[in-house]
């Protein structure tokens, strides 16, 4: 099974032979590249090439790419995808990643999530409680339109990544059905991702949830998250060598720039399902 179907196939539902591997992969290409994050955000070439040698050294499934709200200025004011310059970079450094990877591993883009995006329009908006429906709607629409910029049939998934506190991320769920919508129309899942979420976040409807705080996969699934997310944490954490046969490994947010990459080439290469 190669990696690009793996990650399809498992995060929708399906079955696969071992769990995949998702790396938030920005910090990592920038130093494999020897280049600064914004240096990556601002040349398509350099993006392309130096996130498929991050994805081949470590042996991702999928490269997950994060751009962080700030650093897509205007998005949370409205403006449109095309205005927002590392959209652009992104859309057409997805396009030669493509070619570059085949399907020796899957593309992942991760948007900032709406309660992210309300608290970088004005403080103080990114709790649940203070953003009332109508703004979170906005945000989904905002959302799906940057998706559909980017380029869905050149994508494996697609989700959001709430950075804030997602403690009653079921408020979520309506304003982000365009967009887990928008993923199953091109036959490939949905993530919701958080830095901090309750159980609740198992509810909000996309294809794969995870969390690194707040909540565990357990409880996830039992408020009805169909693939779950387990982190992967730098030494000196314990390694994750089996897993149970609903989750997937990911990386909690960026691989620190001083990790030694041992460790992930170790998990990638030796991970399993759990039996029973």
């Amino acid at each position: 099974m190669d990696a690009r179907a793996r990650v399809r196939e498992f995060l929708r539902g399906g079955t696969a032979d071992r769990p995949p591997v998702l790396a938030f992969t920005l910090d990592l290409a920038a130093r494999v590249a020897s280049a600064t994050r914004s240096e990556l955000l601002a040349d398509p070439h350099l993006l392309s090439v130096s996130v498929r040698d991050a994805v081949e050294l470590c042996g991702f499934d999928s490269a997950v790419l994060a751009p962080r709200a700030s650093e897509l200025p205007g998005l949370a004011d409205r403006a449109r995808p095309d205005e927002v310059g590392c959209l652009a970079v992104c859309a057409e450094a997805i396009s030669r990643l493509r070619i570059l990877l085949g399907d020796r591993a899957a593309i992942t883009v991760l948007l900032p999530g709406p309660l992210t995006l309300l608290g970088q329009a004005c403080a103080g908006a990114a709790s649940p409680a203070q953003a009332d429906a109508g703004r979170l709607e906005d945000a989904g629409t905002r959302l799906l339109g940057v998706a559909m910029f980017i380029g869905p049939p050149l994508l494996d998934g697609i989700g959001v990544w709430e950075e804030v506190a997602a403690t009653d991320a079921a408020v979520l769920r309506e304003p982000l059905t365009p967009l887990w919508n928008a993923a199953g129309f091109y036959s490939m899942p949905s993530l919701f991702v958080a830095r901090t979420a309750a159980a609740g976040a198992g509810s909000v409807g996309a294809s794969a949830v995870a969390a690194w705080d707040g909540t565990t996969a357990e409880a996830l699934a039992a408020a009805g998250a169909t693939r779950v997310g387990m982190p992967i944490l730098p030494p000196p954490a314990p390694q994750l060598s089996a897993v149970p046969r609903n989750s997937f490994l990911m990386t909690a947010g960026e691989v620190p720039a001083e990790a030694g990459i041992g460790w992930l080439q170790e998990i990638t290469g030796h991970v399993m399902f759990r039996d029973g």
